[in-house]
């Protein structure tokens, strides 16, 4: 696992990259560039149900990488306590990220709401990537002795 554990890493950034990347992109270039309007309204809906498997694959792979990143993070700092309380706030800020993205993109009558205001709740999975992002690198760069010193 270990000699192949750079791949399963390499997959999981690049999912994110994708994910909040492709989020970020829509939200402040895509989406605001089409205005208002029925006509507009139907091509965001066009992109977003184009957009809609990608994320899904995207959440898949991050999940499937993440699992095997979690092994790798055990081999390597064992039962810390520090280490794993800031890995439970990453895990629960990004099934809230997963929650949300799946709210915008489910073709579920009773999350129209959801839908109506889908420039928030963009900017939310952007917010919420990026402190995700920074947890990550934090637990990237983690080290039992740097805490027991």
């Amino acid at each position: 696992m270990e000699k192949i554990g750079w791949l399963f890493h390499g997959f999981h950034l690049l999912a994110v990259v994708i994910a909040v990347g492709g989020t970020f992109c829509l939200r402040f270039v895509v989406c605001p560039r089409l205005g208002e309007g029925e006509s507009a309204a139907e091509t965001r809906n066009a992109i977003l149900k184009k957009w809609r498997p990608i994320v899904w694959a995207m959440i898949i792979l991050i999940t499937i990488t993440g699992l095997a990143n979690v092994h790798a993070a055990f081999n390597r700092v064992g039962t810390d306590f520090i280490y794993w309380c800031v890995f439970l706030v990453k895990f629960f800020a990004a099934m809230l990220l997963f929650g949300i993205a799946l709210m915008l993109t489910l073709p579920i009558e009773g999350l129209a709401k959801v839908r109506e205001n889908r420039d928030r709740w963009m900017r939310h999975i952007i917010e919420i990537g990026t402190v995700i992002l920074f947890l990550s690198a934090y637990l990237r760069y983690f080290r039992v002795e740097d805490i027991a010193g």
